[in-house]
Order: C-alpha cells, then sequence, then structure tokens
C-alpha cells in the first residue's frame, strides 16, 4: 500500500484521466494538446509509482523470506 499520495499510481491514473476529461472539452488545438501532454506525464507518473511500489513490496517479500 502506498504511504505517500505520489507512490499511489491510482492517484496518477486518475490525475491522468481528469486531464484527458479536460482537454476532451477544449476547443483550442495548442490549448488541447498542452492538456494532453499533462495527461502523458500524470501516466509516466503512475509507471515510475508502479515500478517504485514493486520494488517495495519486492524487499518486502525478501525480508519476510529470511
Amino acid at each position: 500500500m502506498p504511504v505517500f499520495f505520489a507512490d499511489d499510481p491510482r492517484h496518477w491514473r486518475h490525475r491522468a484521466a481528469e486531464a484527458r476529461a479536460v482537454a476532451d472539452d477544449i476547443n483550442d488545438p495548442q490549448s488541447k494538446r498542452d492538456m494532453e501532454e499533462v495527461a502523458r506525464t500524470h501516466d509516466r507518473m503512475a509507471e515510475r509509482a508502479e515500478a517504485r511500489l514493486a520494488k517495495r513490496l519486492s524487499r518486502n517479500s525478501d525480508r519476510d523470506a529470511t
């Protein structure tokens, strides 16, 4: 379980979905692209959080095995 919201992939996936919803309502092409980039950035943050979480779980699993 994530300790800090930045380590929670669900937080970042939710933020990405929110950014995409906003982008859907934007008519200005550059602003729409910018908001879509925000969503992609949040997706990358989710991937990094998933990697940190997997690493933490692996360390805990290794510790429990000893």
